[in-house]
């Protein structure tokens, strides 16, 4: 991953890959951090990679429907 890629719910585009979270200790990836953006606010998600599905061609799918990604948003200020 490089940042950017598209992430997909199981209905439909969520955001991009905001960056990860890697645990200190054992190096391993955990969690994708994902941008959301709205018209009028910007929400980051912090999502465990339980919860992708799979990846291909720069998307990652999730295994949750937006409605499920909803409350581990918090939102920002632009």
């Amino acid at each position: 991953m490089r940042g950017g890629e598209r992430v997909e719910a199981t209905d439909g585009s969520i955001g991009h890959v905001d960056g990860v979270i890697v645990d200190p200790t054992t190096r391993v990836l955990t969690h994708l951090l994902l941008r959301e953006d709205h018209l009028w606010d910007t929400r980051s998600v912090c999502i465990p990679l339980d919860h992708v599905d799979r990846v291909e061609h720069n998307v990652i799918y999730l295994s949750l429907c937006k409605q499920q990604v909803k409350p581990m948003a918090t939102a920002t200020d632009i």
